[in-house]
């Protein structure tokens, strides 16, 4: 039996609980927000994508010694843990050495603090 039409059989038992009950129906906290349908999913890669493989390797001071190979994923997370910079040097095994923010979406974008 549904919430609803509890509430109503209880409404017509005892007449002087109707108004509380029919306060405590459920309402939508959130005007405007319907619930989903479908839960919430990362989207499926397609079936013929390869995974990136691609290898990186990376100089980290202060002694600027080569550390690698490294994946995006993991470059990632060290740029989120601040070891890697702007300004840090990075290249692939087919790459001259770059700088960090030259590599799209590695490095968020450093403002200057006058």
């Amino acid at each position: 039996m549904k919430s609803e039409q509890i509430f109503q059989k209880l409404g017509e038992i005892f007449p002087t609980l109707k108004p509380l009950l029919e306060s405590k129906k459920k309402k939508n906290r959130y005007p405007g927000r319907e619930k989903r349908k479908t839960p919430l999913r990362a989207p499926e890669p397609a079936k013929d994508a390869k995974p990136d493989l691609t290898e990186f390797y990376v100089k980290f001071p202060p002694k600027f010694q080569e550390s690698g190979p490294y994946r995006l994923a993991e470059l990632k997370t060290l740029a989120r843990d601040g070891l890697i910079t702007g300004e840090t040097h990075i290249r692939t095994d087919k790459t001259s050495w770059m700088y960090a923010k030259n590599i799209k979406g590695l490095v968020a974008f450093e403002s200057e603090e006058d």
